[in-house]
């Protein structure tokens, strides 16, 4: 009984100090013009490809896009131009709304389309 309590007990105190931890997307260069934007809690990267006719996004969450898109206007001057969702989950589809302002073309399959809509 003592090991189940104890294990709850450090089960909760460890959830309430990843839950308070602040999400940070820490830029990861991969090649010339090829970025990773990496989650701190591991869920929900995004790839950032800058061309000379703009940068691409390849997956996008709202809670952070907007990390994203502050770490890319700190590479380049350069408008965000597409964005891709690789599927309609809301880690990797969700944070749109972030890149508004530089009205990309948002690429995605007829069935993501629809989940999103949904």
């Amino acid at each position: 009984m003592k090991q189940k309590f104890f294990a709850l007990v450090t089960l909760i105190w460890f959830l309430s100090i990843s839950a308070a931890a602040p999400v940070r997307m820490t830029p990861v260069k991969i090649t010339e013009g090829v970025y990773m934007f990496q989650h701190s809690q591991g869920s929900g990267n995004s790839t950032v490809v800058i061309t000379d006719d703009g940068v691409l996004v390849f997956d996008f969450h709202i809670d952070n896009a907007d990390q994203t898109l502050a770490g890319i206007r700190k590479l380049t001057d350069k408008k965000v131009k597409y964005l891709i969702s690789s599927h309609s989950a809301g880690d990797h589809a969700s944070g749109a709304w972030h890149f508004r302002e530089d009205k990309p073309v948002y690429i995605a399959t007829k069935n993501q389309v629809h989940d999103l809509q949904m």
